[in-house]
This record gives structure tokens, C-alpha cells and sequence, in this order.
């Protein structure tokens, strides 16, 4: 299965079955969908679109299961002002492997929310110029977050899911 976003519109095509398989769409949303991503089961799919809101549907019933809009306020941790923020969007959304943690990179920083209970449960926010996340993946039972930067540089961060979180080392 493969998720193709047109717009606000994502269609699930499986090229086994050469066609689309559902269509997911959400009345309320308003920007175009920048990423997208499975769970490993296959029940859930996270999106983020461009104007700063991340949905976590159910596929099993094709319907929003929970969503939040994480670039509406000013994140002065990262330095990231309400209007960078929306301008950037959602850069990525990535389950870890288990699916019960989801990653939202959005402005200055990566967002860790709890899917199970849709709750915010840490937050990494790389430093230094051009730190900003681009790209980043869970490592190993989601003990830690590998963060890529416009810097060009690589953050290892623990995740510290249900506290904060750190950087570990940074390789360039």
C-alpha cells in the first residue's frame, strides 16, 4: 500500500490490486499533505499537512482518529515565531517501529506524541544555526531520535519519551 497526496486529498493505492484502495479526506483540512506515514500493523496512517495540522487515522474505518494543529502557536524553545511556524508546516510525520510513538517534525522542532492516548509526551528541539529538522527516523525501540539538519549535520537525541530529551552526539 501507497499513499499519493493530491491537495488535502490522500488515495491508497496497492499496485498489487493495480488501483486504489480508499481515499482518505478530511473536510476541515485546509493545506496540502506533506508526508505521510504507516504503522507497522497497517491499522493507522499519520499525515501532516502544510498548514501546521497532523492527523492519525484509522484505516480500518477510513476516519480521523485523532489530530492536532502544532504550528497555531509560537514555540520559544526553538525560537520558531506562530507565522515560521505555519510558513514551514509539517516537514514529516514517522511512526517508530512498534507504532505506539509518533514523530512530527514541524518548525524548529520534533514533536513525540503517545499514539495510543494522543498525548504530547516530549519534545526535541536541535541547536544552532540551519538545525532546524529536515529529517529524522526512531532508532531502536525508540530509545533514540536521529535528527538531520539544513546545517548538514546529524543529532542523536534520546528520545525521552515521557520526560525530556537531549542530545547524545552530533557528527557533521
Amino acid at each position: 500500500m501507497h499513499g499519493v497526496a493530491t491537495g488535502p486529498v490522500v488515495r491508497l493505492w496497492d499496485f498489487r490490486a493495480k488501483g486504489v484502495q480508499m481515499t482518505l479526506e478530511d473536510a476541515g483540512q485546509a493545506g496540502s499533505v506533506r508526508s505521510m506515514h504507516f504503522s507497522e500493523n497497517g491499522y493507522m496512517a499519520a499525515t501532516g499537512d502544510a498548514g501546521g495540522t497532523v492527523r492519525l487515522w484509522d484505516l480500518r474505518n477510513q476516519s480521523v482518529k485523532h489530530q492536532a494543529d502544532l504550528a497555531g502557536a509560537a514555540d520559544a524553545a526553538s525560537g520558531t515565531s506562530a507565522a515560521d511556524a505555519v510558513a514551514a508546516g509539517i516537514r514529516q510525520v514517522r511512526f517508530d517501529d512498534s507504532g505506539r510513538y509518533l514523530g512530527i517534525a514541524v518548525g524548529g522542532r520534533i514533536e513525540l506524541m503517545g499514539v495510543k492516548k494522543w498525548k504530547n509526551l516530549g519534545r526535541i528541539v536541535p541547536q544552532g544555526d540551519g538545525a532546524a529538522p529536515s529529517c529524522f527516523a526512531f532508532g531502536q525501540d525508540a530509545k533514540t531520535v536521529v535528527v538531520g539538519g539544513g546545517d548538514r549535520f546529524m543529532r542523536v537525541f534520546e528520545a525521552g519519551l515521557g520526560g525530556g530529551s537531549q542530545a547524545m552526539m552530533e557528527e557533521s
